[in-house]
């Protein structure tokens, strides 16, 4: 049975989207309730000396799969739309850091390890009636990057901005209703050609966000937390990421790639 689309139900705006919006306008209230009182402090902590840094993000993603194709001239629906809907599953993501240099700014090299999925409804290319198959597609990305904390701001502010960049492997899965690899057929000049869905893509990304510093909120707990555990700095995080992975430009290439808005918490060792 030949598979050409999906049903699924869409919605306007998923709820780890509202939840990350909500977590973030909160984030800015207690930001500017330390701004009232920073006058009335005046060493709130000291530099932020770190050797590590562990963060665990999750946001809003769907890959840019359907910028491969020309809705205006394709007479068939857009693959990912048409079985996977137009939802942004959450994507969460591993990373940590190292850190060269505290000098004037944090300066660090890592890596991040993530995981993503989606699944939908087949639906028959020959029939309008939905079937009972389900399929998933799976992504693991991973990274490796060079990243920059504008240290300096903390000092006055408990605000720090950081931007990274870094080359980017996906390994990409796709499973049909029994949970294993499926198996796509292609018609060629040559004759029918089966393919496992199963690959990986290269590419690059580029982040920027800010953190807020919760020392703040309870300095001498904070201090007890880095004399008991090693624990030096602990952050929310907000951060946008534009990845580009599609080997380079390859048209050949599956395109996994795209923008997501990440909330999350950092930890300093």
């Amino acid at each position: 049975m030949a598979i050409a689309y999906v049903r699924s139900a869409e919605s306007e705006e998923s709820p780890m989207v509202k939840l990350i919006n909500c977590v973030w306008i909160s984030t800015i209230a207690l930001v500017l309730s330390f701004a009232g009182s920073a006058s009335a402090q005046e060493n709130w902590y000291g530099p932020l000396e770190r050797d590590w840094s562990i963060r665990l993000m999750g946001g809003a993603f769907k890959p840019d799969i359907d910028s491969q194709f020309d809705a205006a001239t394709s007479q068939q629906r857009l693959p990912y739309d048409s079985f996977f809907g137009t939802e942004k599953p959450l994507m969460l993501n591993l990373g940590v850091e190292r850190f060269l240099s505290n000098l004037g700014g944090g300066v660090s090299i890592g890596m991040t390890l993530g995981y993503w999925n989606v699944a939908g409804t087949l639906q028959s290319a020959d029939s309008e009636l939905s079937t009972n198959d389900e399929t998933e597609l799976v992504l693991y990305p991973m990274s490796l990057e060079a990243s920059y904390y504008l240290d300096a701001v903390a000092h006055s502010f408990p605000l720090v901005p950081f931007v990274r960049v870094g080359a980017d492997y996906c390994i990409w899965e796709v499973l049909d209703g029994s949970g294993e690899t499926a198996n796509f057929v292609y018609q060629t000049a040559d004759g029918a050609e089966e393919y496992e869905a199963f690959g990986a893509t290269q590419g690059w990304h580029y982040a920027f966000g800010v953190q807020l510093l919760l020392d703040t909120l309870d300095s001498a707990n904070a201090d007890a937390f880095e004399r008991d555990a090693g624990v030096k700095n602990t952050y929310l995080g907000l951060e946008y990421r534009k990845t580009q992975i599609d080997d380079f430009g390859n048209a050949q290439s599956l395109r996994v790639g795209g923008e997501s808005i990440n909330f999350g918490l950092y930890i300093d060792l």
